[in-house]
């Protein structure tokens, strides 16, 4: 930070002196031409010994609020704990920006019911910081490490120990079919391929059901009513970024044809396997695309305080508006009007 008086002139109305006006105006001008070089130093000096302080303390305050919900049929609320990592300020004099890092913590309020207590955190990964330049207003980027505390977050609280999800599978042919889960890892956010933002993969899906195949498939099974069948299930699909007007947040759209695996592991009746694995691959196609498109689209958009950590009697938030989103290297960027 440097100070610069560029063509500092006087003209003040000296009163019953006025008749010498362009003289002591031109005296003083002169005057502080010859004594600008050591008053800039001087107030250079003062300015860099107090703005960082206080930018500090203005900056510390910054988060990202205290936590979010998650709708039906997840219906959880997130908390959230940030704060400043790091700040840097770029650019030439007169067009400069800055661009300020935050840490985050993602976690439920409780661990879920089956969720051991030896658990591990969320999946973590080296990524590429977001990078913003002088062309935008304001610059919001979200890495995929802070995706996957959520993911893990939801996990960890339970969400996915659902004991009936029939429900959840709009469209499919559910007659005669009760279905439980139970996820076994969280799902993960990864880098995307064929044209996605990203890819979502869940593994270790443990699913219960009890199958009437009468009713579910018209096949008759003379041995038993019903089958009883545990399996596990892991699921890859695609998913792009966009943002709700309305909602103010993040939107994303999981691909309706997921790449799903099942391996059943037992059941009451084996000569039915095809039917069975074919019948839960259909099922578990819609309701997966369901369950997380509930957990993402929520996602708020930040805001700030800005005009509380000045120190303004303000309860207005400023957020980013006009919101440009989209996918660049480790993270969502999204770019607008600071409004």
């Amino acid at each position: 930070l440097t100070i610069d008086f560029d063509d500092v002139v006087f003209d003040f109305n000296w009163g019953s002196l006025s008749f010498m006006d362009d003289m002591i105006n031109d005296l003083l001008s002169n005057l502080a031409v010859a004594i600008e070089e050591p008053v800039e130093n001087l107030l250079g000096a003062q300015i860099r010994a107090l703005v960082p302080e206080l930018l500090g303390g203005v900056l510390g305050g910054l988060n990202l609020g205290t936590g979010f919900d998650i709708p039906e049929p997840i219906g959880m609320t997130l908390n959230i704990f940030s704060g400043m990592s790091n700040a840097d300020f770029s650019g030439p004099a007169g067009a400069g920006y800055g661009t300020l890092g935050l840490y985050t913590q993602v976690y439920p309020s409780s661990r879920g019911d089956g969720i051991a207590e030896s658990a591990l955190g969320a999946i973590v990964r080296t990524n590429e910081a977001p990078s913003f330049g002088p062309n935008y207003p304001v610059g919001v980027g979200i890495s995929d490490n802070t995706l996957n505390q959520i993911m893990w977050a939801i996990w960890y609280g339970g969400a996915f120990e659902l004991p009936d999800i029939v429900g959840l599978a709009p469209g499919a042919n559910v007659d005669g079919v009760e279905l439980g889960l139970s996820a076994l890892l969280p799902p993960v956010i990864m880098p995307g391929r064929n044209g996605n933002d990203v890819e979502i993969g869940l593994g270790d899906l443990e699913l219960t059901a009890s199958l009437n195949l009468a009713e579910a498939l018209g096949v008759e099974t003379p041995a038993a009513e019903a089958i009883d069948v545990r399996l596990y299930l892991s699921a890859i699909m695609g998913a792009s970024f966009n943002y709700d007007p309305i909602g103010h947040a993040i939107q994303i759209e999981i691909d309706s044809d997921p790449t799903i695996a099942v391996e059943i592991v037992e059941m009451s009746e084996s000569a039915y396997e095809a039917e069975i694995s074919q019948l839960m691959s259909s099922i578990m196609a819609l309701v997966i695309p369901e369950l997380l498109g509930s957990v993402l689209s929520s996602f708020p958009i930040p805001e700030f305080d800005l005009g509380g950590l000045a120190g303004l009697e303000s309860d207005a938030n400023w957020t980013i508006g006009d919101v440009t989103i989209a996918r660049k290297n480790d993270y969502v960027r999204m770019t607008g009007s600071l409004q």
